[in-house]
């Protein structure tokens, strides 16, 4: 970044800053949830609309040629726990719930997948809902987003190809990153 302003800040939500600062002290693994390789620091960037409400402010570095928007979601595992012991599960695919079942920790893991849903209804906006993605997973990489027809037509009317997502949880929190990116020219 040199001496140059950074163009654009980043917004999390007050009070979030921990969970956020968490998430970046287990960056570095294609998993969820942290890797062996604590201390280890990746930089977070992200970036919210204009408009949205004031919090921790993050610098963004200055060069993020093809990034069309990107975003961060935190939310407190309770809160999935509550959905679930309610009843409120239809947010999630059959195969979102069978992927959690089947680990030791599927509260988490339906967390981060909801973190993941929400970041990506934030930035595609219009009337894609939760219900119009997917978080999907190949083998042992890492994540993706699968979007219905009606979000990928918003994602592509933002000037975006694709969309990236990154997963993480600890005891009381989950997060995704949602970055959407131009095509290759």
């Amino acid at each position: 970044m040199g001496d140059a302003p950074p163009r654009f800040l980043a917004v999390l939500p007050a009070g979030e800053a921990e969970a956020l600062l968490e998430a970046v002290d287990q960056a570095g693994n294609t998993g969820e949830g942290g890797g062996s390789r604590r201390g280890h620091h990746l930089p977070i960037v992200t970036r919210t609309r204009r408009g949205l409400r004031g919090g921790l402010h993050l610098p963004m570095a200055a060069e993020d040629e093809g990034v069309v928007a990107s975003t961060v979601e935190v939310l407190e595992i309770d809160e999935v726990k509550r959905r679930l012991a309610q009843g409120e599960d239809a947010v999630f695919t059959d195969a979102e719930r069978a992927y959690a079942r089947s680990k030791s920790d599927p509260e988490r893991r339906l967390a981060a997948r909801l973190a993941a849903k929400r970041a990506a209804c934030r930035l595609l906006g219009g009337d894609v809902t939760p219900a119009d993605i997917e978080v999907v997973r190949d083998g042992g990489g890492p994540p993706g987003l699968r979007l219905s027809a009606r979000a990928r037509r918003r994602l592509e009317s933002l000037g975006a190809a694709r969309a990236l997502v990154s997963l993480t949880h600890e005891r009381g929190h989950a997060a995704a990153a949602v970055v959407l990116l131009r095509g290759i020219e």
